[in-house]
């Protein structure tokens, strides 16, 4: 298994359920064996990205520097992320545009979560992201949100809300090992 696994939290809203969400993924991904590191987009504060296609030129910023080194120097992800508007929230798409060569070949797992369809149109759009990155995509999980699961804006009971998708989460964290 790769040594350095990178988990990264996408919500960076100061009212996220995102933080609880990955709290849970923590434990079902421990429970298959799998370990990592945890990146959370909202501590790393990746500015905008205006600089040149990371495709053809290298990072030129402090910030684009640093995010390349530590992106090229993972060996998979595992994306835990909301689905915005039915698609990727903006400060992931900006984490993921940072860079292009440091993301090729790897494997990489999503676990979205939504009201709608459970964050299955992040998934989707992510897929071709990952596609044109060169990642190697292993199936994740899509968590469908409901209401009753919140107070306050809050999980009551993470486990209770997401018990139908433990036993999936944890049969992809292992498929995903297998990647490494």
């Amino acid at each position: 298994m790769a040594k350095n696994i990178q988990l990264i939290i996408a919500s960076t809203r100061t009212e996220r359920i995102g933080d609880q969400v990955a709290e849970w993924a923590i434990g079902q991904l421990k429970a298959a064996g799998v370990s990592f590191n945890i990146i959370d987009l909202q501590k790393e504060d990746l500015p905008f990205f205006i600089g040149k296609s990371p495709l053809y030129n290298p990072p030129e910023t402090s910030e684009a520097m640093a995010w390349a080194k530590k992106i090229g120097e993972s060996d998979g992800f595992i994306i835990v992320t909301p689905e915005y508007n039915r698609s990727v929230p903006a400060p992931l798409k900006n984490a993921l545009d940072y860079v292009s060569k440091e993301w090729k070949g790897k494997p990489v797992m999503t676990v979205s979560y939504g009201y709608i369809d459970g964050g299955t149109s992040v998934t989707k759009h992510l897929s071709d992201i990952y596609s044109w990155f060169g990642m190697r995509e292993v199936p994740g999980v899509s968590i469908k949100v409901e209401p009753s699961m919140l107070d306050n804006g809050k999980f009551t009971d993470t486990n209770a809300a997401f018990a139908d998708y433990a036993a999936n989460l944890q049969e992809s964290a292992k498929t995903f090992a297998e990647q490494q």
